[in-house]
């Protein structure tokens, strides 16, 4: 599922590589974008477990989550395997 959070606290570059240093340990997930002018970070992630890892982390390091927009549509394997046809076994 494709996400994009609103961070508390997320106001300069410096900021930005503390939380890219941090996220780059779950491995469960993948970060999309960054941006420091609207303190939002967007990600990739295909478990609720993994959301949590990242929720938890950036509270750890004092980024916390203000506000959530999640696109369940979007997954994982649409972005990089966007041929991949579902089979039903109905």
């Amino acid at each position: 599922m494709k996400t994009r959070a609103k961070l508390k606290n997320f106001t300069s570059l410096d900021n930005k590589s503390i939380i890219l240093r941090n996220l780059s340990r779950i491995l469960d997930i993948r970060i999309v974008d960054l941006d420091e002018n609207e303190h939002a970070i967007t990600f990739l992630y295909d478990s609720t477990n993994a959301l949590e890892k990242v929720k938890r982390e950036l509270t750890r390091i004092g980024f916390p989550i203000c506000n959530i927009q999640k696109n369940d549509v979007y997954s994982i394997e649409n972005k990089f395997y966007p041929n991949l046809q579902k089979k039903s076994f109905a």
